[in-house]
């Protein structure tokens, strides 16, 4: 089941693209289960599922079906941070088997990443949601 912040959220959910991280092991399996085309891609897009390391899915009709994000096997805090900076804009769905306390702490790491003061400086670069 999703949990939906408010009811805009559950009308972009049918939008959002799916973010998966992926550590080392659940790579593996990723690639197993894959079509060879996303699996081919994936592989000379040179993705290792590092830690921190984005790689766009295509999808059969040629727009990205999803991003796999290389994640580390703790520290929910700083998970999703680095894609922060790293994604084009729009809206994105967590697609993981993580608990309710490893996406609290996942959630919060991309606010705090996607924060920024602009009283002096605006930003012109719209974040992901």
């Amino acid at each position: 089941m999703t949990d939906y912040i408010s009811a805009a959220d559950a009308e972009r959910s049918a939008e959002a693209v799916p973010l998966r991280p992926v550590s080392k092991d659940e790579f593996e399996e990723w690639k197993a289960a894959a079509p060879s085309a996303q699996r081919n891609w994936v592989s000379d897009s040179g993705f290792e599922a590092s830690p921190g390391q984005l790689c766009a899915v295509p999808g059969s009709g040629g727009g990205v079906e999803a991003w796999l994000l290389g994640a580390a096997d703790s520290g929910w805090l700083y998970q999703l941070a680095p894609a922060v900076g790293n994604l084009p804009a729009g809206a994105y769905v967590l697609d993981c088997d993580w608990d309710r306390e490893q996406r609290l702490q996942a959630s919060l790491g991309w606010g705090l990443a996607a924060y920024r003061f602009e009283r002096y400086k605006s930003t012109s670069r719209p974040l992901p949601s």
